[in-house]
Parts: C-alpha cells; sequence; structure tokens
C-alpha cells in the first residue's frame, strides 16, 4: 500500500507541484504526507502565490482534508 504521487501542473506563470505519500502504520492506520508547492517564473510571481496562500489557507486546508478522506475512502475500498 506504500507509495507516492507527485504531479506538476504549468501555467503561464509557474509550476504547481503536488506529492503525497501513504505509509502503513499498523493494522488499518497509515500516515499521509501532502505537500503542495508553486515555483513562478519570477520572484514577483513566487511572493503572490505566498502572499495569496497566506490569504487562502483557510480554505486550503479544507481542501486538503477532504482530499486525504478521498484517498482515504479510496484505500478503505480497495
Amino acid at each position: 500500500m506504500a507509495g507516492m504521487n507527485f504531479q506538476t501542473r504549468s501555467s503561464a506563470t509557474g509550476k504547481n507541484m503536488i506529492s503525497y505519500s501513504i505509509e502503513p502504520l499498523g493494522q488499518e492506520q497509515i500516515t499521509v504526507t501532502y505537500t503542495e508547492d508553486f515555483s513562478g517564473k519570477s520572484a514577483s510571481q513566487n511572493w503572490n502565490y505566498k502572499i495569496i496562500g497566506a490569504l487562502y489557507k483557510r480554505g486550503a486546508k479544507k481542501k486538503t482534508a477532504r482530499k486525504l478522506h478521498d484517498i482515504e475512502s479510496y484505500i478503505r475500498q480497495g
């Protein structure tokens, strides 16, 4: 069940990088590590990402929690 998924999406302003790792802890327990990052084509785009990220942090946490819940549901079905 252990594995890692990595996605990169390019846009006009840079690259979004998303990865997660799933590791078993024991019987019916896992640990999931999720990371998301951005690499802009300029320093101003990187700063913009950080500022906007800070403003949307609460929503991003909820989105991440839903995504991890979906991953957990998928694993439990398989």
